[in-house]
C-alpha cells in the first residue's frame, strides 16, 4: 500500500488592505536642518578669507568658520586665561569635530585650516636648528670634559691618591625641548614629552579622527581616554608610564582638537561608550552639502598665517622658579553682567533634556567663555594694532554667547539627538532605506546577513531592528519558510507592499 503524500498547505497570501499604515518616520530625516552660521561674529577680513577657502574647497562656510575657533585658540594657547569673574579661569582650549560623508569637502576644509598651523610648525623647526646645534657643540665639550676627569678619577685611584671632583665643565647639558604645536597621531608617552617642553600647549588636527578614537582603549585600559578629557582643562599632569624611565611633569596639559568623522563612525564611538564629559566637551558642525561652482576669488591664507605667528608670539612670563604665568584677562563689567544673566537661564534649558545633550548644556558656560577669549584675540590679531586689550568686552562676550547658542547648541542637537536614537531605531532606519531600494518580499535575517550590500552584519542587531519594524508596521514576523515542519525556527519577515507607496 502506497502512502498519499500530502500536499503541502498553500501558504495564505495577506491581502493589501489588511497590512496596517506603515510608519513613516522609519525614513524621514529626523535630524533638525543646519543652522546658518553666525559669520558676523568674526572680523570683516576674516570673513573674507572664510568665504574663499570654503568657495575654493567646495564645501560649506561652517567647515572653515568653525575649526577656525580652535586654530585661534590653539595659537594663544596658555599665554591667556578668560576670567568671566573672580575665581573662574578658563584656558585657551576648544575642541571641534567637523561631521559629514565623505563627499561633503570636510576633508580639504581640514587641510587648508590647518596650513597656517603646519607653516608656523615650519618656523619653529627653523629657530631649532641653531639651538640644537649649540647644544651638540656643548655636549661634545662636556663630554670631553668628562671623559678627561674620568681618566684622573681612575689615574688616582690607581695611585691610591684623593680622586678629583667633578667638574662643572663634566657636567651634560640637558637637550632643549623642540618647540612644537601641531600634533598629529601621538602616544601619551609622545604628547607628554612634547608638552612638558611647550608650555603654552598644542593643536591636535587629524582627520577622521574614529581612528584615533579606537586607539583610545586598545593598549591602555581607558587611560588615553581620561588624558585627553584633562587636556581640556589645562591644568598641571603627571604622565608615570610603565615605559618610562622617569615620571614626565606637564606645567599645563593643554590640547586643542580639530578633526572630521562620518556620521555612522561618530554613532559607535562617540555615542555607545558611557558618558564621561568625552562628548559633551566637543563643538560640532555638521551642514548640508553645497553645490559646486567655480571658485572666483584666491583666498588670502597669509593673513591666517601672519594671525597665528602674532598669536603664538604673545609673551608668557615666568616666575622666579622659571613657572610660567598665565596673563589673566577678565570680563569687562558690561561683559560680566551680560554673561551672569544669560548663565542664570541656562538651567531652564538643561532641564528640558536627557544624557548626553543634557551633559553637553552643562559645558557651555564655560565654552562661552572661551570662545569669548578667542574672539577678542582674533579680533586684535586680524587688526594692526599693536596694544592688546586688557579686558575683554562686552561685544564678544555677545558674540560668543551668540556662536553658541543659534549655532553649536543646534547643530550639538542635530548631531547628539540623531546620535542618541535607540541602536535598534537606527538600523531600522538603514534597513527601510535597504528595503526601498531593493524591493524584496520576504527577508530572512541569516541570510540577510550575508547578503552582499547589506548595510548590517550582526545578527542580534538585525533582529532587535526588525523587532522594531514589526512595531513600525514595516514588516510581519513570518516564522518558518512554506513547508517547513523542523529543525531551527527562521527568522523571516514579510515585508508591508503599503511600504513601496513611499517611493511612489
Amino acid at each position: 500500500m502506497v502512502k498519499k503524500t500530502k500536499k503541502p498547505k498553500a501558504k495564505k497570501i495577506k491581502l493589501v488592505d489588511t497590512w496596517s499604515e506603515p510608519d513613516s518616520g522609519l525614513i524621514k530625516d529626523s535630524k533638525i536642518p543646519p543652522p546658518e552660521f553666525p559669520l558676523d561674529i568674526y572680523p570683516e577680513n576674516i570673513r573674507k578669507v572664510i568665504t574663499d577657502v570654503a568657495a575654493s574647497k567646495a564645501a560649506p562656510v561652517d567647515f572653515i568658520a568653525s575649526p577656525l575657533l580652535g586654530i585661534v585658540a590653539g595659537a594663544i594657547g596658555n599665554a591667556r586665561l578668560s576670567v568671566p569673574y573672580t575665581g573662574w579661569e578658563e584656558h585657551s582650549i576648544i575642541w571641534i569635530i567637523m561631521v559629514g560623508d565623505p563627499s561633503s569637502g570636510k576633508s580639504p576644509s581640514l587641510k587648508a585650516i590647518k596650513e597656517p598651523i603646519a607653516i608656523y610648525e615650519k618656523h619653529l623647526s627653523e629657530l631649532y636648528k641653531p639651538i640644537l646645534k649649540q647644544y651638540k657643540i656643548d655636549y661634545d665639550k662636556a663630554d670631553a670634559h668628562y671623559k678627561a676627569w674620568r681618566k684622573k678619577q681612575k689615574d688616582a685611584i690607581a695611585k691610591d691618591e684623593e680622586p678629583p671632583e667633578k667638574p662643572e665643565e663634566a657636567e651634560y647639558p640637558v637637550k632643549p625641548k623642540r618647540p612644537r604645536i601641531l600634533l598629529v597621531d601621538t602616544t601619551i608617552e609622545e604628547a607628554g614629552s612634547i608638552l612638558s617642553g611647550n608650555a603654552k600647549g598644542v593643536i591636535l588636527i587629524r582627520d577622521e579622527l574614529s581612528g584615533f578614537f579606537k586607539n583610545f582603549n586598545a593598549y591602555s585600559s581607558g587611560q588615553d581616554r581620561e588624558f585627553y578629557i584633562e587636556a581640556y582643562t589645562g591644568d598641571f599632569k603627571t604622565v608615570d608610564r610603565v615605559k618610562l624611565e622617569e615620571p614626565i611633569n606637564i606645567e599645563f596639559l593643554s590640547i586643542s582638537i580639530i578633526g572630521t568623522i562620518q556620521p555612522d563612525k561618530f554613532n559607535s564611538i562617540l555615542i555607545n561608550t558611557d558618558d564621561d564629559g568625552f562628548t559633551a566637551r566637543f563643538l560640532y558642525t555638521w551642514p548640508n552639502s553645497v553645490p559646486f561652482e567655480k571658485p572666483i576669488n584666491i583666498p588670502n591664507i597669509k593673513l591666517l598665517e601672519l594671525i597665528v605667528q602674532k598669536l603664538r608670539d604673545l609673551d608668557f612670563p615666568v616666575d622666579n622658579k622659571n613657572k610660567h604665568i598665565p596673563i589673566k584677562v577678565p570680563f569687562s563689567k558690561k561683559a560680566q553682567n551680560i554673561f551672569v544673566k544669560w548663565r542664570k537661564i541656562l538651567p531652564e534649558r538643561e532641564a528640558l533634556y536627557d544624557g548626553m545633550l543634557k551633559s553637553h548644556i552643562g559645558k557651555l558656560p564655560g565654552m562661552v567663555v572661551r570662545v569669548a577669549l578667542v574672539l577678542s584675540y582674533l579680533d586684535w590679531a586680524a587688526s594692526n594694532s599693536k596694544a592688546e586689550s586688557t579686558e575683554i568686552l562686552d561685544k564678544f562676550v555677545k558674540k560668543a554667547i551668540k556662536v553658541i547658542d543659534e549655532y553649536f547648541f543646534p547643530m550639538a542637537q542635530r548631531v547628539l539627538g540623531e546620535a542618541s536614537l535607540p541602536q535598534e531605531q537606527r538600523d531600522a532606519r538603514v534597513i527601510a532605506k535597504w528595503i526601498l531600494r531593493n524591493k524584496p518580499e520576504i527577508i530572512n535575517v541569516r541570510e540577510f546577513s550575508r547578503t552582499e550590500g547589506s548595510p548590517l552584519r550582526d545578527t542580534k542587531r538585525l533582529k532587535n531592528a526588525f523587532d522594531f519594524m514589526v512595531d513600525s508596521n514595516w514588516v510581519e514576523f513570518d516564522g518558518k519558510r512554506e513547508g517547513e515542519t523542523i529543525g531551527r525556527k527562521k527568522q523571516n519577515y514579510t515585508i508591508n507592499p503599503k511600504v513601496y507607496d513611499f517611493i511612489k
